[in-house]
């Protein structure tokens, strides 16, 4: 390797154009984005109401139940849209449209929409009565969850800003003591005492910060 790179250095030396696959390619680096998943799971539930709506219209205009799951597998996000494609293709190759849907609902932000899609199919096909009205029962249910969801929302909105907050206020501190005169840092940074309270400060503070989050999540959880 260090011979041809050897190589490749003295041709560029010379004036000698390089042959694009000779020229060494560096990987590109893909740094996960902070809240990517969130966002992601976040647009997924929001899209499931639309997939529901249109699964309704659908139904209610006569189109058969592989058709309604590819359109509504338009407007879906994620898990979900794989789930619906998985379940559209079953009825072809002779497979189970509800047992598509819950295996699909593993690898999405709404399983309990696909658990009781699932169950809806189940329940409809074995009995002969009509889907789209069990759809569209499920679609009120599920209307309902995210209008619950938001006031949730709201109601966390508060105490949430109030531990970012508190978790912000030994930084205040710090400023305000050296604004007096004080020499904080050199405390914290430079003496055994001051050192260890700030190592116990900033654990403390990064677990009550976590531990806020994970009650929130809770909360928030379906």
């Amino acid at each position: 390797m260090s011979a041809v790179l050897l190589g490749l250095a003295v041709l560029v030396l010379v004036g000698v154009p390089v042959p694009p696959r000779l020229r060494p390619t560096r990987p590109a680096r893909r740094w996960p984005r902070p809240g990517a998943r969130r966002r992601a799971e976040a647009a997924e539930r929001a899209s499931s109401l639309e997939v529901l709506d249109a699964l309704v219209g659908e139904l209610a205009a006569g189109r058969s139940p592989e058709v309604a799951l590819l359109a509504a597998a338009e407007v879906a996000q994620g898990g979900l849209a794989t789930a619906l494609r998985s379940a559209a293709a079953c009825p072809s190759v002779g497979a189970d449209p509800a047992a598509a849907l819950r295996q699909g609902a593993e690898g999405s932000a709404v399983p309990e929409v696909l658990h009781a899609l699932a169950t809806c199919w189940q329940v409809c096909a074995g009995a002969g009565s009509s889907l789209a009205a069990a759809v569209a029962q499920l679609a009120e249910a599920v209307t309902a969850e995210h209008a619950v969801r938001r006031e949730v929302a709201a109601e966390v909105a508060g105490p949430r800003a109030t531990a970012a907050l508190l978790a912000g206020l030994p930084l205040l501190g710090l400023a305000l003591a050296a604004a007096l005169g004080a020499h904080p840092l050199h405390v914290l940074l430079a003496t055994p005492l001051g050192l260890g309270c700030l190592v116990t400060g900033v654990a403390l503070d990064a677990l009550g910060w976590w531990w806020t989050g994970r009650i929130v999540a809770g909360v928030l959880r379906p």
